[in-house]
């Protein structure tokens, strides 16, 4: 049984001897001692979640009940921008608050490791005296070999499910000093496409969910001559056209894996109920997925299917008031804002060598407008003020995210856009430069180590459709 679960034991044993009058001030005492507790974080990543497809998004199926409830409690951030399409390299932004020039950690050609000047939000909360673990279902790329496990006193990270990974949290969760606050991050891989015979293999119990009425060509997925993300690599690489009921096909069943993420998690939130009085809990993700929309499958462009993700936030449930009512926040802001946020909410000296900005005061209500400015994606990506730039070999294009979220109508060819086409290309230049200087700042303090890396590393990428 966990700590808290048995000290909750012993205190109601000993309630039921108390007269009443001790009992009132017993509950008083204990009610000002959680209060003044100090405040833990738990931090999940889902990897491959795109944003519109859970229930707060008003997503068509019903795929994300138990995160629906969750963000309920708190703070929905309708547009989270991810600098990449990438796990390393975004759970790279996510951990120091860096882009992916200044924070180095790269999985192309040799690889490179997180570079060693850039600092974690792990070893910002374990300096602050947090005990830190860090439990990933990716373990290829989350891991010791790119500095993923820095200021973690506890890492775990190799291909595994849901509930695998789960458990483990939980069993270390039961292990904790209740004195001390705790940082716990969780990465669960399952929504992820995979080498199996579907392109997304729900378990048993959840596919067919959403699939069970189809009955075109892909029906039988063993028929076919490349099967999981193979098969969808081979469609963009020959340059194949997947009908609309394919495509919808590929979304259900991304869906119906999503619903079996869902479901691990909810169970995970409901056994470490006796935990929340006193800890944030925060979902977001590294990238989302692409089922067609631009001639694309898998996470291979910087379209917002793949940038935008969510961010669930739910605070401690003795400070539910503390950011406002429960609600959607509607401004931009950006996953490198993430790790100098959580920081400002947990009441700690602001983070150090970060490029994302603090939002704990504007979500609180005590600042003025939203600090977040604009998200840069690879230099080619400029995503800022309801507008989005992205820089192909094929020229520039423009979106109106706001009356376009789908980035269906290029407005770069618009003489009335012209001015803001030139004006953003030139932000993104500059932004681009200081991008890079810091990056050779953070890299030359000091070289970060090329990682070991497994004989079979880029076949098992490519399996899982990592090929850009």
């Amino acid at each position: 049984m966990p700590r808290p679960l048995v000290a909750l034991a012993a205190r109601l044993a000993r309630l039921a001897r108390l007269a009443p009058v001790a009992l009132v001030a017993l509950l008083s005492l204990t009610a000002c001692q959680e209060a003044a507790a100090p405040r833990s974080l738990i931090l999940v990543s889902i990897d491959t979640l795109r944003a519109d497809h859970l229930g707060v998004a008003r997503h068509v199926n019903d795929a994300t009940p138990y995160l629906d409830v969750l963000a309920a409690e708190g703070l929905v951030f309708d547009q989270l921008v991810s600098p990449a399409e990438n796990t390393l390299i975004a759970h790279g932004t996510l951990f120091t608050g860096l882009s992916p020039a200044a924070h180095g950690a790269q999985w192309a050609g040799d690889g490179r490791v997180l570079a060693p000047a850039a600092r974690t939000l792990a070893e910002d909360l374990r300096e602050a005296g947090f005990q830190t673990a860090g439990f990933a279902a990716h373990g290829d790329w989350l891991n010791a070999a790119f500095g993923m496990d820095r200021g973690f006193e506890v890492f775990h990270s190799e291909y595994r499910g849901a509930e695998d990974v789960l458990a483990e949290a939980e069993h270390w969760l039961g292990g904790v000093d209740p004195a001390r606050p705790f940082f716990l991050f969780i990465h669960l891989f399952d929504a992820h496409s995979d080498s199996g015979p579907r392109p997304y293999e729900a378990p048993e119990g959840f596919a067919g969910l959403f699939t069970a009425e189809y009955t075109g060509p892909l029906a039988d997925w063993n028929a076919l001559p490349a099967a999981g993300s193979a098969f969808l690599q081979g469609v963009m690489d020959n340059g194949l056209k997947l009908e609309a009921p394919e495509r919808l096909l590929l979304r259900n069943q991304y869906d119906e894996g999503l619903r079996a993420v869902d479901a691990s998690f909810g169970r995970f939130l409901q056994r470490i109920e006796p935990w929340r009085p006193t800890t944030w809990v925060a979902v977001t993700s590294d990238h989302g997925e692409e089922f067609g929309e631009h001639g694309r499958y898998l996470h291979s462009s910087l379209h917002d299917e793949v940038l935008h993700v969510p961010w669930l936030l739910a605070p401690p449930r003795l400070d539910a008031g503390v950011l406002g009512p429960p609600r959607h926040v509607a401004e931009q802001v950006r996953l490198m804002d993430l790790r100098p946020t959580l920081v400002g909410l947990l009441g700690l000296p602001p983070a150090a060598r970060t490029q994302g900005e603090d939002l704990s005061a504007w979500l609180s209500g005590d600042a003025g407008d939203c600090p977040a400015g604009p998200a840069l994606g690879y230099h080619s990506v400029l995503r800022s003020d309801g507008y989005k730039l992205l820089v192909e070999a094929q020229g520039l294009r423009l979106y109106d995210l706001t009356k376009d979220p789908d980035e269906l109508l290029d407005l770069a060819a618009e003489p009335a856009q012209a001015e803001r086409l030139e004006a953003m290309r030139a932000e993104l230049h500059r932004l681009a430069r200081l991008d890079t200087e810091l990056a050779t700042l953070i890299q030359n303090e000091a070289p970060a180590p090329a990682p070991d890396l497994q004989a079979s590393y880029d076949e098992r990428l490519q399996a899982l459709g990592y090929t850009r």
